[in-house]
């Protein structure tokens, strides 16, 4: 007698089949299971059989770990020193855009107390008369930038213009909680 799951020989009067632990039954003798006969050949194209294969395990590699938190680190400071300094950069750009619109009271207005008691407003327009890539730049390109203490300051270039480039650094003083202009310098 052959067991019917697994083809292996089998006691006669077992129930269970010692090799698979298939139930077998009352079975009594029963023939060898038959060999697979050939197919006959046909003239279609044998379909392949798909095989399921383990995608290999990927290696953790702590050194691009490391560096990829290094970088969002980095990233992460750059991005706050942005947000902290915004306010800075943005007193420069309006008063620059107040001088390029010609709003020279506007302008004179984004200055701080002390810069204001020491220039007068007829003193601050000779002043752009004599450099007047401040008043027709085209853009200002913003640079280094920080603050401490209630004082920071703004690095740039201005650009364009019949009068060329010129190297701007403005000094700021914080009045109350409002980033006022203490002076600039051309170069």
């Amino acid at each position: 007698m052959f067991c019917p799951s697994c083809g292996a020989q089998i006691p006669n009067g077992a129930h269970f089949c010692p090799q698979c632990g298939a139930n077998v039954g009352d079975a009594t003798a029963s023939p060898p299971p038959q060999a697979a006969q050939p197919a006959p050949a046909s003239s279609a194209q044998p379909q392949p059989i798909p095989v399921a294969v383990a995608a290999p395990e990927k290696k953790k590699h702590p050194v691009r770990r490391f560096l990829m938190w290094a970088l969002a680190f980095i990233v992460a400071v750059i991005g706050l020193a942005m947000w902290a300094t915004g306010d800075l950069v943005q007193v420069a750009d309006d008063h620059l855009a107040a001088l390029r619109s010609g709003d020279v009271d506007g302008a004179y207005a984004l200055t701080s107390k002390a810069f204001r008691s020491t220039t007068p407003l007829a003193t601050y327009r000779q002043f752009l008369v004599a450099y007047p890539i401040l008043t027709t730049h085209e853009n200002f390109e913003h640079g280094e930038r920080a603050f401490e203490n209630g004082t920071g300051y703004v690095k740039g270039t201005l650009n364009g213009g019949p009068n060329g480039v010129a190297s701007v650094e403005f000094q700021m003083v914080k009045e109350g909680d409002v980033w006022r202009i203490q002076g600039f310098e051309l170069k």
